[in-house]
């Protein structure tokens, strides 16, 4: 019983969204790429 006591006295730290600092990051590749080109490139990147 001391144990589910404790258990629900813990707090759980909620987990923060989800950050979006990319996002627009590859605006100036748009003209020159595909999305599937953007795709194959990204994966290229990764490696």
């Amino acid at each position: 019983m001391d144990f589910f006591k404790n258990f629900i006295g813990k707090r759980v730290k909620k987990r923060k969204g989800l950050k979006f600092t990319w996002k627009g990051a590859l605006r100036e590749l748009k003209s020159k790429y595909s999305s599937v080109e953007l795709q194959h490139k990204a994966l290229e990147w990764w490696e």
